[in-house]
């Protein structure tokens, strides 16, 4: 997860999985191209591939969403915002809910 606002007041962590639909949507165009590309040439056969193409769509529904963690002082409050094909999500908690979170750190030496 990223950080992508770090203020006194808010804390905003963040998470897409950029690569994960990259390649479950380059597996789609390519099952569905090979389907499409059999069938027009004449072959049944190539109506297996759509059952890929139908088991990358099913993929991508299920794992690819947009994860937002945001925690604010001023209202006290923890949000975790979860955005995907299938819609939009919001769970709200207070802060004082919050018991652990575990922390990883690392130096960026590209400065």
């Amino acid at each position: 997860m990223k950080v992508t606002r770090n203020d006194d007041d808010t804390l905003i962590v963040e998470e897409t999985p950029w690569f994960a639909a990259i390649v479950i949507s380059g597996m789609f165009l390519l099952f569905t191209g090979g389907a499409l590309a059999s069938v027009l040439a004449g072959d049944v056969g190539g109506l297996i591939m759509l059952v890929g193409s139908a088991l990358a769509a099913l993929a991508f529904y299920a794992f690819v969403r947009r994860t937002m963690l945001v925690l604010e002082r001023g209202p006290g409050t923890v949000r975790l915002r979860q955005r995907s094909v299938r819609g939009y999500r919001e769970d709200v908690h207070p802060l004082d809910a919050l018991r652990h979170a575990d922390v990883e750190t690392r130096q960026d030496f590209r400065k």
